[in-house]
């Protein structure tokens, strides 16, 4: 199916968008089930969590696993109370901590170190 290749493919939008129109076109519950879950999946990569959040809520009640959709309700909103920093900074980036200062102090250390040695 088209709308799953896009979305292999990291291409969220044409992914979100091929399916809204099996979601409009469905008429059995399984495929809509499947139309939401890979709305919320493609919301999720676009970084849409509300959005996201919405479609997970629609299957709550529908989806096989009712306490796998919760668990991925409760990941998105605490992603969403999380401040967002700097792209890939996580933790060490709050700190200061960077390849610049393990870099420096550990390099400046193993320097001085071996011209005491030689």
């Amino acid at each position: 199916m088209l709308a799953y290749a896009l979305l292999g493919q990291r291409r969220y939008a044409d992914a979100d968008r091929e399916f809204r129109k099996l979601l409009y076109l469905s008429t059995e519950r399984e495929s809509t089930i499947q139309a939401r879950w890979g709305m919320a999946q493609s919301l999720e990569g676009m970084g849409d969590l509300q959005g996201a959040i919405a479609q997970y809520e629609a299957l709550r009640g529908d989806a096989g696993d009712p306490a796998h959709v919760a668990e991925k309700i409760e990941r998105l909103k605490g992603r969403l109370r999380k401040p967002r920093g700097r792209r890939g900074s996580g933790e060490r980036g709050k700190e200061g901590v960077g390849r610049r200062r393990r870099g420096g102090v550990v390099g400046d250390g193993v320097r001085r170190y071996a011209r005491r040695a030689a």
